[in-house]
C-alpha cells in the first residue's frame, strides 16, 4: 500500500510511524479519557506530531493508534463479508474521487492484400467512484474514561466490527444514492444484461448453476468466484444430477477452501437466502468480481474526542464521546465480468 498509494512527501508512511509509537498510544488513551493535563512531554510531542501527519481533512482530530495487524476477531453474530477479499480495493491518499479507464478493447480484422486497414481505435470510458462518509459515535462517562484501562482495545474492536457490518451490506446491496456506496448486486440488477434467470421461475436447480457459469464470458471464467448466502449453498448441497455427481462438485473439504465446479466459494450474508415467489431473488453471483467491482478507500479511520456532551438545557452531562468516521465507496466498473442468477 505504501509503494502504490503513498504521496510524494510520504504522508502515509509518516502516519503509520507516528501513530504506532508507544508514546502516542498512551497519549491517545489519556486524551480519550479527558486527561490531557496528564500528558508527559513525550506524549504531548507525539500527539502534536500525529496531528501534523494526519490523513484526515478535519482539523483537530486524532487517529486511533496504528497497529501492524488491525484485523480483529469479534465474538458476536457479525456478518459474512467477502467483498474486500474478492473485489479490487483501491486506496486514495490525496484525492476525493477515483477515476478509472475502461474499454471494450480493439477489434482486429483480416485484410486482403493492398487494402486500407480499418480504424480500430478502442472506445474509452471513465468510471468514477466517490468515497462516502460512514461514522459511529460512542458516548462514555467521565468516570468510565478514567477507570477503564482497556478502553482503547475494546473500542478499536467495536469500531472494526461496526465498520465490517456496515460495509458488508453496502458492498452487496447498497443503493448508490443518499451517501451510500453502490453495491454489486444493485449495480448488476440495474444494468440488466448480466442477470440470468433460472430455468423455472422460483426454482433453483443444478442446471441453473451450470448455466450461470457458462453465461460468463471466457475472459472472466478462469478467475471466477461464487458468492451467495449460506442458505443457497446448502440448497446446492442437496442437488443430484442425472449421475448423482453434483453434490461432489460443491466440495467443502479441499485444502484450498470450498469450491463449486472447481471455482472458490464465498459467503455473503446480505445476498438473498430465501426464494420468495412474490419477488425477484438474486441468489448466486459468479465471475471475476475483482474485474467487475472496485472498492475505494480514503485512507484513515479518524477518531475525534468530543470533550463534553450536553443535555437538553445545554449543560454538561458528565459524559464525553468518541466520534469515529471513515470514507469508502464502491462501484461496478465492468458488468460483463460477472453474471447474477435470479430465481
Amino acid at each position: 500500500m505504501l509503494e502504490r498509494h503513498d504521496t510524494a512527501d510520504g504522508r502515509l508512511a509518516r502516519h503509520i510511524v507516528v501513530t504506532g509509537r508507544p508514546e502516542y498510544r498512551t497519549g491517545w488513551l489519556k486524551l480519550a479519557s479527558g486527561q490531557e493535563w496528564a500528558l508527559t512531554a513525550e506524549e504531548q510531542a507525539a500527539v502534536v506530531e500525529a496531528r501534523a501527519a494526519s490523513l484526515t481533512d478535519a482539523s483537530g482530530g486524532f487517529a486511533v493508534p496504528y497497529s501492524l495487524d488491525p484485523t480483529l476477531i469479534v465474538a458476536n453474530d457479525g456478518t459474512a463479508n467477502p467483498w474486500r477479499q474478492v473485489a479490487r480495493v483501491v486506496t486514495l491518499t490525496g484525492s476525493d474521487e477515483w477515476r478509472g479507464v475502461s474499454t471494450a478493447g480493439i477489434t482486429a480484422s483480416w485484410d486482403t492484400e493492398a487494402t486500407e486497414v480499418s480504424d480500430d481505435a478502442p472506445t474509452l470510458a471513465q468510471p468514477t467512484i466517490t468515497p462516502q462518509k460512514a461514522s459511529a459515535f460512542v458516548p462514555f462517562s467521565i468516570e468510565v474514561g478514567a477507570d477503564w484501562t482497556g478502553m482503547e482495545a475494546e473500542l478499536r474492536e467495536a469500531f472494526a466490527d461496526a465498520r465490517d457490518r456496515l460495509e458488508a451490506t453496502a458492498f452487496a446491496t447498497g443503493a448508490g444514492t443518499g451517501g451510500v456506496p453502490q453495491g454489486i448486486i444493485t449495480a448488476v440488477v440495474a444494468g440488466g444484461t448480466s442477470v440470468v434467470a433460472t430455468a423455472s421461475a422460483d426454482t433453483f436447480a443444478a442446471t441453473d448453476v451450470y448455466a450461470l457459469q457458462a453465461a460468463v464470458p471466457p475472459r472472466f471464467r478462469s478467475n471466477g468466484v461464487w458468492v451467495a448466502n449460506l442458505a443457497i449453498y446448502n440448497r446446492a448441497r442437496q442437488f443430484t444430477d442425472t449421475v448423482g455427481g453434483f453434490r461432489n462438485s460443491l466440495d467443502m473439504s479441499t485444502g484450498m477452501g470450498p469450491t463449486m465446479l472447481g471455482r472458490p466459494v464465498h459467503e455473503s450474508s446480505d445476498m438473498d437466502g430465501v426464494i420468495d415467489a412474490a419477488a425477484n431473488n438474486y441468489i448466486l453471483l459468479f465471475g471475476d468480481v475483482r474485474a467487475a467491482y472496485t472498492i475505494v478507500d480514503r485512507v484513515g479511520l479518524s477518531v475525534e474526542l468530543v470533550p463534553h456532551l450536553v443535555g437538553t438545557n445545554h449543560r454538561p452531562t458528565g459524559q464525553r464521546g468518541l466520534y469515529a468516521y471513515w470514507r469508502v465507496g464502491g462501484g461496478l466498473v465492468n458488468g460483463a465480468a460477472v453474471r447474477l442468477l435470479n430465481a
